[in-house]
């Protein structure tokens, strides 16, 4: 059971420790915003979790834009705002009421 790869964009309380759980056991976990946490799981289920944030790592990007081109990463649509509507935008997100990412226009 589980995902073959999670990458784990959110920040915030519990979301490392929720990829790793969502992942299947030789699953993969890259970490854009988060230190891969300190579980167990991550050994005894054969999980690879890495911390891509501010560290080139071309092999990985390759894998996941292949991922991504071959249909087995799917990615949420990008939301495109005025920037007059950046207090909404910002207030929908902070709601919950947003998928993927919320970018505003500035001309």
């Amino acid at each position: 059971n589980g995902v073959d790869l999670v990458l784990e964009a959110l920040l915030g309380n519990g979301t490392a420790e929720a990829a790793i759980r969502l992942t299947k056991d030789g699953g993969r976990v890259a970490y854009m915003n988060n230190e891969p946490p300190e579980m167990d799981d991550i050994a005894q289920r054969n999980i690879t979790a890495e911390f891509l944030h501010h560290r080139p790592d071309g092999e990985m990007l390759t894998a996941l834009v292949d991922l991504y081109q071959s249909g087995k990463i799917i990615l949420p649509k990008v939301q495109v705002r005025p920037l007059e509507e950046a207090m909404d935008a910002h207030l929908e997100s902070e709601g919950g009421h947003t998928q993927g990412k919320v970018v505003l226009r500035i001309a």
